[in-house]
């Protein structure tokens, strides 16, 4: 497979030459009307050489894929922390009498409210078409309640694939390499800027187009695999039992995720927007595309720009003997949209935000009840509301199997843990109270710890010559400096985002 890679020229150096030239003919020619003849006739000569250069590499990787295959054990999903997650969570004991606050202790200041219309008020458009060629069969679909338009090439579901094997794996190539992919792919890239999609919503996105496109999981996917390989995206495809398997080594690991290990990286088996399949063993095939190097990013900077649908939560908590309740609305759309989302990196999951409606009742409820408050009396105002507003299962019990919610589906579901629950907390302190905030992760259990302008009693960890406090958002009634007791002799990892 090497010299699938390394015999022909780089596809970007091709195009700086072509625009170079391109350039140079342009200035030299630019008032001869005889000279535009000759100039067109050299334009349609290199559109036609880069096509053979287009066809020949595709030519090769075809006999490539007739050729070389082999079977490969698959080996069980990674699992990240294997001890036991306490089924039981411990109610803290009345905290003992605190000495009084400094009297130069940070005082919370005014809490900057997230500027959002209600969508009730302004409806946010669906994204608008892709300002490209308009050619080809018009398909229209919903994206979790939002339309889109994709014009896609009829050869694309010319001859469907009637049973799996190295011959009509190659020859799905072949079709595909023949079609007007070009137009299909900055179709998706203009829907992954106005969606606002990440590497993973993006072959999400393309997923679904092929389901639309060819009516099945096993086209669908074999279509994945081609986009993404053209698009520059290191991706194999294997199969098995009749079956295609989608195979991408990733920027962060993954968990509960088969994979293959194939010259020293991981290649997870990608279901997108599907439940996984179990598999032993796969046919697939050593080396890649020509030029397609790139891994999958599954860090989630921002939230997809797609439908809101928003459902409402009610929560309640007490704290000093005050009552509070308030609902905040989730927006479902989000939550069908991660809901076969990987497990991956705690960090990922600490460092994602909530959605902006969300964001903005919750910071509007709290806002009045934190500001003019202490820092330490703010954080375990924090803490009570997590501790006690969500009912505890661990993941097995509530999905049988190991889940982490993202902040804004911890609203969703009805059962929570102490991931999720950290997960939360940590954005609050950083939202509402400007913190900073530092991941404990103990064997079977996940907490986190804050850095406070001033010292007090309560127990700590000292991380980079800075102590940060222990706030337990899953032991109930605890306050800011109060550890679970299990975990009191426990030196846990520091996750840091």
């Amino acid at each position: 497979m090497q010299k699938v890679r390394t015999m022909l020229p780089d596809t970007r150096m091709l195009f700086r030459r072509l625009f170079i030239m391109l350039s140079a003919v342009m200035l030299f020619f630019h008032s001869s009307g005889e000279a535009q003849t000759d100039f067109d006739e050299w334009i349609k000569t290199e559109k036609d050489s880069f096509q053979e250069y287009r066809d020949a590499r595709d030519a090769e990787f075809v006999g490539f894929l007739k050729e070389q295959w082999e079977e490969f054990e698959v080996f069980t999903g990674l699992v990240r922390d294997p001890s036991p997650k306490p089924t039981e969570i411990p109610t803290a004991p009345p905290a003992p009498a605190e000495d009084p606050e400094p009297s130069d202790s940070r005082i919370i200041p005014e809490i900057p409210i997230l500027e959002y219309i209600e969508p009730s008020q302004e409806p946010v458009p669906p994204p608008q078409e892709p300002d490209i060629k308009k050619k080809g069969e018009k398909i229209e679909f919903l994206l979790h309640q939002t339309p889109l338009i994709i014009y896609v090439d009829p050869a694309f579901h010319a001859t469907p694939v009637s049973s799996l094997d190295k011959d009509a794996i190659s020859g799905f190539w072949s079709r595909m390499s023949q079609a007007d992919y070009e137009n299909l792919i900055e179709q998706f890239n203009a829907y992954r800027v106005s969606l606002n999609l990440n590497d993973w919503g993006l072959f999400y996105l393309v997923h679904q187009t092929g389901l639309y496109v060819f009516k099945n999981t096993t086209e669908a996917g074999l279509f994945v695999w081609f986009v993404s390989s053209k698009m520059g995206y290191d991706t194999r495809i294997g199969y098995g039992r009749d079956k295609a398997y989608l195979l991408m080594p990733c920027s962060s690991t993954l968990y509960g995720v088969q994979y293959l290990s194939l010259e020293n990286r991981k290649y997870y088996a990608m279901f997108f927007g599907q439940v996984a399949e179990s598999f032993e063993s796969i046919y697939t095939y050593k080396g890649s595309y020509p030029q397609s190097d790139r891994v999958i990013d599954i860090s989630i900077p921002e939230f997809p720009r797609i439908n809101i649908s928003l459902n409402p939560r009610n929560l309640s908590f007490v704290y000093d003997n005050n009552e509070y309740s308030f609902t905040v609305s989730y927006n479902k759309s989000l939550i069908e949209f991660f809901k076969y989302y990987p497990q991956t990196d705690l960090k990922v999951y600490f460092q994602a935000g909530i959605s902006p409606e969300t964001e903005s009742e919750l910071v509007r409820f709290l806002k009045p009840i934190l500001e003019g408050r202490s820092e330490k009396e703010a954080v375990d105002i924090l803490l009570r509301l997590v501790q006690t507003s969500f009912d505890y299962k661990t993941d097995d019990e509530q999905f049988g199997m190991e889940k982490y919610l993202l902040p804004m589906e911890t609203f969703y579901y009805p059962y929570s843990d102490c991931e999720d629950r950290s997960f939360m907390f940590a954005w609050l302190v950083k939202r509402l109270l400007g913190l900073e905030v530092v991941g404990l992760d103990y064997p079977g259990h996940l907490a986190t710890a804050v850095k406070f302008s001033n010292d007090f009693k309560g127990d700590f960890i000292i991380h980079n010559s800075k102590k940060y406090i222990v706030c337990d958002p899953t032991y109930i009634n605890a306050i800011a400096g109060m550890a679970m007791p299990v975990y009191n002799n426990v030196k846990p990892a520091i996750i840091l985002f």
